[in-house]
């Protein structure tokens, strides 16, 4: 089975933080590829470094970010 690549957007709040708990759960079927926060930068640069992502943004005014993000060809 291929792996499909996601993009979780608000990935400090509980949503997304659940949502990288199935990610842990299912690692064979998930690979992340984007993360956003809205301001717990602490906790998006551990998500970061334990995913290992390239496209991160952090911020109110992240908007366009969070459009690429959902928008990105590997996605």
């Amino acid at each position: 089975m291929q792996k499909k690549n996601i993009a979780i957007l608000g990935s400090t709040g509980s949503i997304g933080i659940n949502a990288l708990k199935v990610v842990d759960r299912f690692r064979d079927r998930f690979n992340v590829v984007a993360l956003s926060a809205y301001q717990n930068k602490d906790l998006l640069a551990k998500q970061q470094a334990k995913y290992k992502i390239k496209h991160v943004a952090l911020g109110a005014d992240n908007a366009q970010a969070l459009v690429d993000f959902a928008s990105l060809k590997e996605v």
